[in-house]
């Protein structure tokens, strides 16, 4: 299927810059954002609680639409060291306008 073709090319250029970075001494190299990814990670785990759980499922839900789980899946294969993003804004009445920045440069709008 072409949705396999393009995760295999993928995997292939991460490999391939995996290698070029090892061999010319480049220490790190920087995969995609995986949006809440600690959910994910934390919702998997015996002790995770309903509201945890919860969240993990909306976002599931919206992974119909939008690339969150499976970008989590896929970076997950390859053992990143995870570094965490903030989002900082000036308040609230900001978020919507924000919100279709984010939304035009990811193109999901």
């Amino acid at each position: 299927s072409s949705f396999c073709e393009f995760e295999c090319l993928n995997e292939l250029l991460i490999t391939s810059a995996v290698a070029y970075a090892s061999e010319h001494k480049i220490k790190k190299i920087s995969l995609n954002f995986a949006a809440f990814r600690s959910i994910f990670e934390e919702a998997e785990r015996i002790s995770a609680g309903p509201v945890l759980r919860l969240k993990r499922n909306f976002l599931r839900y919206i992974s119909k639409w939008v690339q969150v789980e499976s970008l989590y899946r896929f970076n997950a294969k390859f053992q990143p060291e995870w570094n965490p993003r903030y989002l900082i804004y000036p308040g609230p009445t900001k978020l919507i306008e924000i919100g279709i920045a984010v939304g035009k440069a990811e193109g999901f709008i």
